[in-house]
């Protein structure tokens, strides 16, 4: 059986602390490559080399989120910009995001930012 590195595995080689920033860096290369798609924990510790406990603990170690939720902050950042800045759609936006329901897409965007996307679109249209 292969060991996989945990976040505070001291014992040498390129495990622990370092090696726990280094894949949550390829994480989010991999989600940001991928946001329209949908993205497991799974598959996210499978591209990082790590099991799923490992992603999960170093996210909630260095992060303070789960790596789902970083996932979905990372997407509301991606729409808000390009609410901001293309003519698409508020649901062309959240499909191109990787949401696959309009309706969760306005609930998140609006937890996250305090404003409804669309409003925001208006607001940056008129800006």
């Amino acid at each position: 059986m292969v060991r996989k590195p945990s976040l505070g595995d001291t014992s040498g080689g390129d495990h622990g602390i370092e090696a726990g920033l280094v894949f949550l860096k390829r994480a989010d290369r991999y989600i940001l490559e991928h946001l329209g798609e949908s993205i497991t924990v799974i598959r996210l510790a499978e591209h990082c080399e790590v099991s799923s406990r490992t992603l999960q603990k170093a996210f909630a170690e260095s992060r303070g989120i789960t790596a789902v939720a970083h996932v979905r902050n990372l997407r509301l950042d991606r729409a808000r910009d390009n609410l901001q800045t293309s003519d698409a759609s508020v649901a062309a936006v959240a499909a191109r995001c990787g949401f696959r329901s309009s309706t969760t897409f306005a609930i998140e965007y609006r937890k996250r930012f305090g404003v409804a996307p669309s409003r925001a679109k208006r607001a940056a249209g008129s800006a």
